[in-house]
Order: C-alpha cells, then structure tokens, then sequence
C-alpha cells in the first residue's frame, strides 16, 4: 500500500519490502498488488463525494474473471504522482528510524540482488520505478507531455 504521501519511497523497511517482492516476483508464484488509497474523488473518475476514500490499484495479472481492458481502465486513474515518486526511488537514500536496520537492509540488497556482478541496489530501484511506470503508462496516454515523460523515463530504464 502506497499511501498519497508516498512516504513508501522514503522508508527502508518499505524498501525492503519492495525487495522482497521483486524476489517472489522472479519466482514467478507470486503476482504483485500496488494499492493507492485516495481522498481527492474529483481527479479520479468515478464520482464519489468530495473527500470519499477510493482505493486505486497497479496489479500484475488479471483478477479471477477480469477482462483485460478492464484492468486498463482501472490502472488507468492510478495518481501519476506516486509514479513521479516511484522514478525518483532510491533504496540508498531512504531513512530508518535505527541507523544499523538501514546499513544491513543495504548490505543484504547488495549482495543478492541484481544479476551478482554488481551493487543490487540499482536492480531493485530500477525493478521499482518500471513496476509502476509500465503500470501507469495507460494513465498518461492521453496526455502528450506526460506520455513523453514516460517514454524518456523507460527508455532509460530499458
């Protein structure tokens, strides 16, 4: 869960968790969930009143029954915002309230994740922005400045 705030880049234990989905997610047997709660009905479709928390998802797969062009429509209203956030994370740069929670979450990343030749850390951070870049990119389709923005972001990435 990524709450508005996106307080979820800034944190290492959410990091870690990031981690350990990226981990289960190369097992294949495990799908991912990202789920956005948000207050502001007016910028996401739907109606609703003003103020009325709605959950907004980037999920892999399709849910039991679930057309994929639904899916489309439901990553579609994702706010761009935390996609923002999700480019500019770095496992590196998140806080801990323990100082040594941080430097072991770090060493362990380093010396499993990535493709062993290197730091792990730019695998998971990269792994983390495409998850929600390729999530969200429906979103920003109609937008030509922001869909350029993707495009540039993913390039990048690839």
């Amino acid at each position: 869960v990524v709450g508005e705030d996106a307080r979820f880049f800034s944190r290492i234990w959410c990091g870690f968790e990031a981690y350990e989905a990226v981990l289960l997610g190369a097992e294949k047997s495990h799908l991912y969930d990202v789920l956005a709660p948000c207050a502001r009905s007016d910028d996401l479709g739907g109606g609703g009143a003003a103020g009325e928390v709605r959950v907004r998802r980037i999920y892999d797969g399709l849910l039991p029954g679930e057309e994929p062009w639904n899916k489309v429509l439901a990553e579609a209203s994702f706010p761009l915002e935390l996609v923002d956030a999700a480019q500019a994370f770095r496992i590196q740069a998140c806080d801990a309230a323990v100082e040594a929670d941080k430097a072991g979450i770090l060493a362990l990343i380093r010396a499993t994740a990535g493709d062993g030749e290197g730091d792990g850390t730019a695998a998971l951070n990269d792994t983390v922005a495409m998850r929600f870049l390729v999530g969200a990119l429906q979103a920003v389709a109609e937008d030509d400045e922001r869909r350029a923005a993707a495009e540039e972001a993913l390039a990048v990435r690839l």
